[in-house]
C-alpha cells in the first residue's frame, strides 16, 4: 500500500481553498491551531471528498480511511465513558484508530482506572495549592459512573 504524502483541496470547502495543499504527512498527524482558524473545514472537506491523497510520486491514492474526532467528543460526557456505552462515537472513533494501529482496544478494569486519575488529580492540586494560592483544578468529566 502506497504512503499518503499529500493532500490537495480540489474543491472549495469554506475557508479552505481549490489548491491548498499539505505536504510531508506522517503515518499519524494530528492538526491543531487556535479557535477558527480552519482545522474544522480541512478535516470535514477531506470526509467530504474535497481533496485527494497523493503518493511520493503524485499518484492519487483512492479509499483512505478517516478516523475524525470532533472536538466536542475530546471531553465526552460521563455516558460516552461507561464501557456500555460502546455504541457511542467516541468509543467507535477510538476503536478504529487503535484498531488501524494494530492495538487492541477495550476499556478493562475501569473502577481501577478511575481511582489512578482521581488520584492523580489529588495530587495535581496539592502541588498547584502551593504555587497558586489555593487554586486548584476541576476535574471533568468523570470517566467513571
Amino acid at each position: 500500500m502506497n504512503k499518503v504524502s499529500s493532500i490537495v483541496f480540489i474543491d472549495d470547502n469554506k475557508t479552505i481553498k481549490s489548491g491548498f495543499r499539505l505536504d510531508s504527512l506522517k503515518n499519524i498527524n494530528v492538526i491543531t491551531g487556535q479557535n477558527n482558524s480552519g482545522k474544522t473545514n480541512f478535516v470535514l472537506g477531506i470526509i467530504d471528498k474535497k481533496a485527494k491523497f497523493l503518493d511520493e510520486s503524485e499518484g492519487e491514492i483512492k479509499n483512505i480511511k478517516i478516523v475524525y474526532i470532533a472536538a466536542e467528543n475530546i471531553e465526552p460526557d460521563e455516558n460516552e465513558c461507561k464501557t456500555s456505552a460502546e455504541s457511542s462515537k467516541l468509543f467507535e472513533n477510538l476503536s478504529n484508530l487503535f484498531l488501524d494501529l494494530g492495538i487492541s482496544f477495550t476499556i478493562k478494569e475501569q473502577d481501577k482506572v478511575q481511582e489512578v486519575v482521581d488520584s492523580l488529580f489529588i495530587k495535581l492540586n496539592k502541588n498547584l495549592e502551593s504555587f497558586n494560592f489555593g487554586q486548584k483544578i476541576a476535574r471533568t468529566p468523570k470517566v467513571g459512573p
